[in-house]
């Protein structure tokens, strides 16, 4: 987890906590909120968004077909071109109707039994 937003979300806890013994404190009268939480309450939000905004970067990935290591063409945003973003796609071996290829429904049993054997026989021989 980001440490942006571990330390932003400490920071807002203890906003909350130090606004409700203040207003403990002064239950009879009627006063605002010191000036010094609402200035730790923007710290803890500015933060925060930083912390969510460092979270977006893209990672690399493994290829499914090989053993490379896949690194993105931008560090925050994929390609909003849908060749590029197809030519990312492709480069980790993926094809563009694999969720359809790997439903249960679609996949051939018989055809992964004999795969299953042929691949069984190669292991004892």
């Amino acid at each position: 987890m980001n440490l942006f937003l571990i330390v932003g979300g400490l920071i807002l806890l203890h906003c909350g906590y130090s606004s409700h013994e203040y207003h403990t404190v002064l239950k009879t009268k009627n006063s605002f909120i010191p000036s010094e939480i609402i200035i730790e309450v923007l710290i803890g939000i500015v933060i925060i968004n930083l912390g969510a905004l460092r979270a977006i970067q893209n990672r690399y990935r493994f290829g499914i077909t090989h053993d490379d290591v896949v690194w993105p063409p931008s560090t925050f945003l994929l390609p909003i071109n849908l060749s590029e973003a197809n030519a990312v796609i492709n480069s980790l071996g993926v094809t563009e109707h694999e969720e359809l290829d790997t439903r249960r429904d679609f996949i051939d049993v018989k055809q992964k039994r004999k795969e299953y054997a042929e691949w069984v026989a190669k292991q004892e021989a």
